[in-house]
C-alpha cells in the first residue's frame, strides 16, 4: 500500500492494514514530527545484539545460506516533546502473527536492539513497543479516514475566503447541537450562498486542521448531532 501523508510531505510503502491505521493515529498525534517506515537496523548492530543473546538467531537468507538479511522496524517516529526530539519504535503486528516461533524470536532480538544499542537515539532512551490490533479504536480510525482528505493541498480551492464566515456562523449553532450536522452545513449553504457541500467542506478541514476541537472517540456522522467541544480558529490577518 502506498500512502501520501500530509505529516511528512511524502509517501510511505506499507505492507498491511494495520500499517496504514498505525500511520493515520501517528499522524493524528501533534508531538509526532516524522514518520520513518521499515526503517533498517544495520547489520553490524543487530549481529551484535544477536551475539551477546545466547539463544537468539540473527534472520538469515533462505535455503541454508548463513547471510544475514537487514532486519527493519515497522515504524520509527520522531516525537518533539518540550523542544526535545525523542523517538518511538513499534513493531507492527497482528496477533496471529505472534503465534509464529520466529516472529517471537525476532521481536525479542528487535527488542534488545532497540533497549541497548538503537540505531537512533540513546540506549535506554529509546520507547519500544508492539502495535497490535488491539491498539485500533475502530470509531477513532474511522473519522480519521474521513477527515483525512482534508489535509490535501488545495482542499478548499475557490472557497477558502469563507472559512471565517462558516466559522462564525456554524460554531454556535454545532455547539448546541440543536440539529444534525448535515442540517447545519446545509443552512451554511444556503446562507452564505455557496454549493451544495461546502460548508461541510470547511468544517471537516477546520476539524482536521485542529481548529475545531471535537470528540473524535465518537464517530462523526453527518446525520447526527456534532460533538462539539470548541473553536479555536482565527482568521489570518
Amino acid at each position: 500500500v502506498r500512502s501520501w501523508s500530509h505529516k511528512t510531505g511524502r509517501v510511505h510503502h506499507l505492507l498491511s492494514k494495520l500499517e496504514f491505521y498505525f500511520l493515520l493515529i501517528s499522524e493524528a498525534d501533534p508531538e509526532v514530527v516524522d514518520i520513518r517506515e521499515q526503517y533498517p537496523i544495520p547489520v553490524k548492530i543487530s549481529a551484535a545484539c544477536e551475539a551477546s543473546f545466547t539463544g537468539l538467531r540473527h534472520p538469515r537468507l533462505p535455503g541454508g545460506i548463513q547471510t544475514r538479511v537487514v532486519m527493519t522496524t515497522d515504524f520509527v517516529l520522531t516525537k518533539r516533546v518540550n523542544g526535545v526530539n525523542r523517538f518511538t519504535a513499534r513493531n507492527v503486528k497482528y496477533l496471529r502473527d505472534h503465534n509464529n516461533p520466529k516472529t517471537v524470536e525476532k521481536l525479542a532480538l528487535e527488542k534488545r536492539i532497540w533497549d541497548e544499542s538503537p540505531p537512533v537515539g540513546t540506549a535506554g532512551d529509546v520507547d519500544f513497543g508492539v502495535f497490535t490490533e488491539e491498539n485500533v479504536q475502530g470509531d477513532y480510525i474511522r473519522n480519521l479516514k474521513w477527515l483525512r482528505p482534508a489535509h490535501r493541498p488545495g482542499f478548499l480551492e475557490g472557497i477558502e475566503h469563507q472559512v471565517p464566515a462558516v466559522d462564525k456562523l456554524l460554531a454556535p449553532l454545532l455547539a448546541s447541537e440543536a440539529d444534525n450536522f448535515a442540517n447545519v452545513t446545509d443552512y451554511a449553504d444556503e446562507l452564505l450562498g455557496m454549493e451544495s457541500g461546502s460548508a461541510l467542506a470547511i468544517a471537516k478541514w477546520l476539524i482536521a486542521k485542529r481548529h475545531w476541537r471535537v470528540d473524535l472517540d465518537e464517530r462523526l456522522v453527518t446525520t447526527r448531532p456534532l460533538r462539539f467541544i470548541d473553536s479555536t480558529y482565527v482568521p489570518k490577518s
